[in-house]
């Protein structure tokens, strides 16, 4: 590529141009910045359940966790929220016993949905969904049962991709030190409404078992929720 500047040519470098290109994206992209951050709720469990959340309870580990649950769930229902363009959410995630994953069986596939409503008259009414699905089940060559996380379903990947820690199962595996896998979610929604509900379920297949509830479940802890504010 040739230039000219004041009557003179030079030779520019595609690639110096491509790169320029890209520094000007990413600093334009940096300039999107949170000018506010309230916490809406913070979910300290050991002190006892939020008032906004209705959920059962049980200690796993030492700890206290809302659930566990199997083909059930809870919801998050907030008001009066402060001005906001965006709520963030983290939470971990405990996937107990024998979850399979994206297998499409008598025992399969595992499904564990968050919505974001923000009206709580019209529950069909969902702004956000992410579905997918776990497996704790063991990879080897002969027998691998993926799941989706950390995409929606019906993406494919490993079990246990991206958890951040095993602990020992909760029924059906107990005494198996990595039947229960651990995930550090953290998700950003636009959103501007005053009110908004975050629903979490699950459909779980297991049609080969005697006990439903042993054989798989999930409880969540550690959730907090973050009104933003960004320009």
């Amino acid at each position: 590529m040739v230039g000219i500047i004041a009557g003179e040519s030079f030779r520019i470098d595609s690639r110096h141009v491509i790169i320029v290109i890209l520094v000007s994206v990413l600093v334009s992209s940096c300039q999107q910045l949170v000018q506010e951050e309230v916490i809406v709720l913070e979910g300290n469990l050991e002190e006892g359940l939020p008032p906004e959340i209705s959920a059962p309870s049980h200690i796993f580990e030492g700890s206290t966790m809302i659930g566990p649950f199997n083909n059930d769930g809870f919801e998050i229902p907030l008001t009066r929220l402060p001005d906001h363009n965006y709520l963030l959410i983290s939470f971990e995630l405990i996937i107990h016993d024998a979850w399979e994953g994206n297998k499409q069986t008598i025992d399969g596939p595992d499904f564990w949905t968050m919505t974001l409503e923000t009206d709580p008259e019209n529950p069909s009414a969902h702004d956000y969904r992410f579905q997918t699905t776990f497996s704790t089940s063991p990879c080897v060559a002969s027998h691998c049962v993926e799941q989706s996380y950390p995409n929606a379903y019906p993406f494919s990947h490993p079990p246990n991709a991206e958890s951040s820690r095993f602990s020992p199962g909760r029924c059906f595996g107990l005494g198996n030190p990595i039947a229960t896998t651990r995930y550090n979610i953290e998700k950003v929604i636009s959103h501007r409404d005053d009110d908004a509900t975050f629903s979490f379920f699950d459909n779980l297949v297991q049609e080969n078992v005697e006990d439903n509830f042993c054989d798989e479940t999930w409880s969540m802890d550690n959730i907090t929720i973050k009104a933003l504010l960004v320009n």
